[in-house]
């Protein structure tokens, strides 16, 4: 079940590692395109920003989830491989437990919640017109992505004695050292 599950887990990323590609290139693009207009044309776009903004956002929260599954975000590692031996395994078990918490309540839960209330106001973006829930939407999608990471983790450290892999990269290639 656990070997399913970490193929699921890896096509999740490599869908999550495109996302973060894709939206970076928009961004570096919708960037180039604002200070041309502002500096060349001499009159700057008045969409420009807004979409920085928001493309931003997506960025941080999808950015976050992909190094969640690749274990490079700030973690209690140092402290735990302190501790004996013995004591590794429950303080990892712990820790897992309240990332699944907090991404079950907060992101998942809140960030839903958030995205209906504001999808149900019509509340639409300033200049682009697009409704403010699909600007929100990143939040319960990295949400549930970190979610899926943590129970995998949580599963994988309770069938064996040892941690998850310390980085998801070790065992994977990463999609950008594939771009030329």
């Amino acid at each position: 079940m656990i070997a399913s599950l970490k193929s699921f887990e890896q096509v999740v990323v490599r869908v999550l590692e495109w996302a973060v590609i894709l939206l970076i290139v928009a961004l570096v693009l919708d960037v180039l395109w604002q200070v041309a207009t502002r500096f060349v044309l001499d009159d700057p776009s008045k969409w420009t920003v807004e979409l920085a903004r928001y493309l931003m956002i997506w960025l941080a929260m999808l950015g976050t989830a992909v190094g969640f599954a690749r274990r490079e975000h700030l973690g209690l590692d140092y402290f735990r491989q302190q501790l004996h031996s013995d004591a590794q395994q429950p303080v990892e078990i712990l820790g897992q437990l309240v990332i699944i918490a907090f991404a079950s309540w907060v992101l998942l839960g809140g960030g839903t919640r958030l995205v209906a209330e504001v999808l149900a106001s019509g509340q639409t973006t300033a200049a682009l017109g697009v409704p403010m829930g699909a600007v929100y939407l990143a939040t319960p999608i990295a949400g549930a992505c970190i979610l899926l990471f943590s129970v995998i983790d949580l599963l994988e450290v309770v069938a064996s004695s040892q941690p998850p892999a310390a980085s998801y990269t070790q065992t994977h290639e990463d999609p950008a050292e594939n771009i030329d």
